[in-house]
């Protein structure tokens, strides 16, 4: 647990070449122990390939894709899913998210880079079809726009905190009709 009460995420230790061996571990532990309750599965995530462990109920019952990755008849199913496509500080959100239903990037004072973290987010939770997740950045998205005294000390209320690049980057990596879209378009 970290200071705020809610657990610490700690990406895994174990090399990427090691996660399946890792796996096949955990596996045995699980089968050999009766009091180890909760599956562990494991997603590498990103170009830099690293390893996290999560919580298989918790990361299943966030998204169909995951429940389907894990649950169903894709290779995948064995325990490990690699997020090559993705970007781990987005996947740290989101698993910090998964843990707390909360999204702490109140360090980032900048507003266009934290409008730029939460579309990223967005579009993370769009991808893979966590709505909860959606929903909750919109929130938070609308927020910022609505009440930047309240989400920011930057000295600059009311001006605009969209950079072209999150704009195309949301144009480019959701669909057409995404709310995310029609939202950077209203404002």
């Amino acid at each position: 647990m970290n200071a705020a009460g809610s657990p610490s995420l700690k990406r895994n230790a174990e090399h990427p070449q090691d996660a399946g061996t890792a796996i096949a571990k955990k596996s045995k532990i699980e089968d050999d122990s009766s009091s180890c309750k909760t599956p562990i599965v494991v997603l590498v995530v990103g170009p830099e390939q690293l390893p996290f462990d999560a919580d298989k109920n918790l990361i299943c019952g966030s998204s169909r894709f995951f429940e389907a990755a894990f649950n169903g008849r894709f290779k995948e199913s064995s325990g490990l899913i690699e997020l090559e496509e993705d970007d781990v500080d987005v996947f740290e959100h989101f698993m910090q998210w998964l843990h707390s239903r909360e999204i702490d990037i109140a360090q980032v004072s900048d507003r266009k880079r934290r409008f730029t973290q939460l579309s990223r987010l967005y579009v993370f939770a769009d991808k893979y079809g966590i709505v909860r997740l959606k929903n909750h950045v919109m929130t938070m998205l609308f927020d910022t726009i609505k009440h930047p005294e309240r989400t920011y000390r930057t000295g600059e209320p009311g001006s605009h905190c969209i950079r072209i690049e999150t704009m195309d980057y949301v144009y480019y990596n959701t669909v057409r009709g995404s709310l995310l879209r029609k939202f950077i378009a209203a404002i």
